[in-house]
């Protein structure tokens, strides 16, 4: 289905949180690059615009085709003021009747990771309005759920037509962004939206939603972020971990270079195994040594060499005299 979608971003200072790893505003740029690029990837015809609902909320890229416009757009966005929900769609309505042709779907797609502070019934006349005009709405809503879900729920259920509407509600630091929205009616609904191409193909049959093979670029660029947010988390973890406990002793480093050293052994095939068997006294009769025997034949092993080296130095100097 041939879609011109805008996105709306929540750019407010609420997006400095730290309960989506690393912050709110680094979580919600993955998520919008992976819905950009699996709405760019569902039909060469769609296309898709960026805007900010906070401070001066503008459309920061008019509908467009090319992914990498989009994603220069996140890049520099930065939190600042308070979220408006309201104006932001009002704008993002605006913005799609300039879509290149009206037979392509209207489709706003809003984060919302901060209160909402619109009125109840606002919202739901505003989701009236765009239900007449044939605007399908998405919002995922993260962070603030506790005090955002009445208001949201009420604004979809005025603005649902067909079942084209969802509200994707993503508990704080439950997981990755980008991850609950892969799993959501909004991508694996049975309405053909989302990253379906064509008939019946979906974007999940493939990583991140892009096949690879038909635009590698894109399919690139939603893996290399990611990944990217990914390995922030795994840093974030990883610190909050060491700032929590004490810095290991030097036998507990020793010890763990003999844990990973023994754990290597497994990877080696088994001449090499039985070479280093026979080096250190171990054979078929006696297949296993406890630590105490392995010392006391390692002790022994050195002693013999040390003898032999110093019978070696002997001889050569009865052969000299």
């Amino acid at each position: 289905m041939v879609e011109a979608t805008i996105v709306c971003f929540d750019d407010s200072d609420f997006m400095r949180n730290g309960d989506f790893s690393p912050t709110r505003l680094e979580a919600q740029r993955d998520a919008v690059n992976f819905i950009c690029g699996t709405k760019l990837q569902g039909h060469p015809e769609s296309t898709v615009a960026l805007m900010t609902m906070a401070g001066r909320r503008e459309v920061l890229s008019a509908l467009t085709t090319d992914i990498g416009k989009i994603l220069t757009a996140v890049h520099n966005i930065q939190p600042s003021g308070n979220l408006d929900l309201y104006s932001g769609i009002m704008i993002a309505q605006l913005a799609l009747k300039h879509r290149q042709s009206k037979n392509h779907r209207q489709r706003i797609i809003a984060f919302v990771g901060s209160p909402v502070t619109t009125d109840e019934k606002e919202l739901v006349k505003l989701g009236k309005k765009l239900k007449k005009n044939n605007v399908a709405v998405d919002v995922v809503s993260f962070g603030e759920e506790d005090s955002n879900t009445n208001k949201l729920e009420a604004f979809i259920n005025a603005v649902n037509k067909d079942d084209t509407c969802h509200l994707v509600t993503v508990p704080s630091g439950a997981r990755v962004l980008s991850d609950a929205l892969m799993s959501s009616q909004m991508f694996s609904g049975g309405n053909g939206d989302g990253g379906s191409g064509g008939g019946g193909g979906g974007g999940n049959d493939y990583p991140y939603g892009i096949d690879p093979n038909l635009d590698p670029e894109m399919a690139l660029a939603i893996r290399v972020s990611l990944e990217e947010e990914r390995s922030r988390q795994e840093a974030e973890a990883k610190r909050n971990a060491e700032s929590g406990a004490a810095a290991p002793s030097t036998e507990e480093s020793g010890s763990a270079a003999v844990v990973a050293a023994t754990d290597g052994d497994d990877d080696m095939d088994a001449e090499l195994r039985q070479a280093m068997n026979m080096s250190m006294g171990i054979t078929a009769e006696n297949p296993t040594m406890t630590e105490e025997e392995e010392i006391q034949r390692a002790i022994q092993l050195s002693a013999m060499e040390v003898d032999g080296a110093a019978g070696g130095a002997s001889d050569n100097k009865a052969d000299v005299g």
